[in-house]
């Protein structure tokens, strides 16, 4: 299956509760997530809205997630979420 990076972005920001905007700048990290989110108030916040993500666009529920950090930056964990649902 394929999922956009741009469409995952978006669904996830629904997901926090921040404007799609707020989640497009390359650099932020989850750790910023965090302090915009109103819904997220932990790590395990921002993996649900991850898995919830995905289960919104139709992948499949038993994918595993990277481990990540706070200080991971956003791109980069999408970009994995992306490559890992494409082998699926």
């Amino acid at each position: 299956m394929k999922i956009e990076k741009e469409r995952l972005r978006r669904t996830l920001a629904r997901r926090l509760g921040v404007e799609p905007t707020e989640l497009a700048n390359e650099n932020v990290t989850l750790k910023e997530i965090l302090e915009i989110s109103p819904t997220a108030i932990n790590s395990i916040d921002i993996m649900e809205a991850f898995i919830g993500s995905l289960v919104d666009l139709g992948a499949q529920t038993d994918l595993e997630l990277p481990a990540v950090t706070l200080d991971d930056k956003l791109d980069n964990t999408l970009d994995t979420i992306v490559s890992a649902v494409a082998t699926t």
